[in-house]
């Protein structure tokens, strides 16, 4: 008897360690990358629950001065673009979200408004979110402002494909 739970235990375990293995590289996550170039490439994908969207190469480009001064944070299905300040704190100016079908539904019903349609590549919509507010940031009106400007220009770049 003893036996007989011991092999089932250990199959159990087993097969979450490929479950869990074979799903832990499906999305990026938790990477914070420094912006070295006007041209700003990364991968994405919605996740929606268990379920996991195709993965995306997207591109932006960003002004000059954001070189060296921005990075994105790439958290599960959004990326997020900080500013870094003098003192290396981070201020977040803006984040892209990739989203599913009904997750954006269920996103712009919610906040109408709030968040900006960019593009929807079959069923997978991307959408950017920039604050109204220059509260959250900790930066200054002026600062946030100055970088809020560039921000539709930055969108407006934006392409995905999907992976192969």
């Amino acid at each position: 008897m003893f036996g007989k739970k011991r092999f089932i235990l250990l199959a159990v375990m087993a097969v979450s360690v490929f479950l869990l293995s074979s799903c832990g590289g499906a999305y990026v996550k938790n990477e914070t990358t420094a912006v070295s170039a006007e041209t700003v490439a990364l991968q994405m994908q919605y996740v929606d629950g268990a379920e996991v969207g195709p993965l995306y190469d997207v591109e932006v480009a960003v002004p000059a001065d954001w070189v060296g001064k921005f990075e994105t944070r790439n958290v599960g299905n959004q990326v997020y673009f900080d500013y870094i300040t003098d003192s290396g704190e981070t201020a977040e100016i803006f984040y892209v979200e990739a989203l599913s079908t009904s997750q954006y539904w269920q996103q712009n019903g919610a906040h109408p408004g709030s968040y900006t349609n960019i593009v929807n590549r079959g069923n997978t919509y991307f959408i950017y979110y920039l604050p109204i507010d220059v509260y959250y940031s900790g930066l200054s009106a002026t600062e946030f402002a100055t970088f809020a400007e560039a921000v539709p220009g930055i969108v407006a770049s934006f392409s995905a494909s999907v992976v192969n």
